[in-house]
């Protein structure tokens, strides 16, 4: 699973603990998200979120995302 914009991986650990998922979460750099994240025995990576993301198609059967742009700021959505 991909879960983009994951914040702390709550998402990601739950469907990790219930169903045995493995979840690759990304997270902008700006934000010590994919610190946490792997503190916590999760695996994160680091996305630029103005280019496509890095990963042939159908390389991951769910991508989730939720939130995403709440971290942005108004100015950054008219670009």
């Amino acid at each position: 699973m991909l879960e983009i914009g994951a914040g702390g991986g709550s998402v990601s650990f739950i469907l990790k603990k219930r169903y045995d998922v493995t979840v690759l979460n990304t997270a902008l750099p700006d934000f010590p998200y994919c610190e946490y994240i792997t503190e916590r025995g999760g695996l994160c990576a680091f996305l630029d979120g103005e280019k496509v993301l890095p990963f042939a198609k159908f390389s991951f059967d769910v991508i989730h995302h939720s939130w995403v742009y709440h971290g942005l700021t108004p100015a950054r959505w008219r670009e």
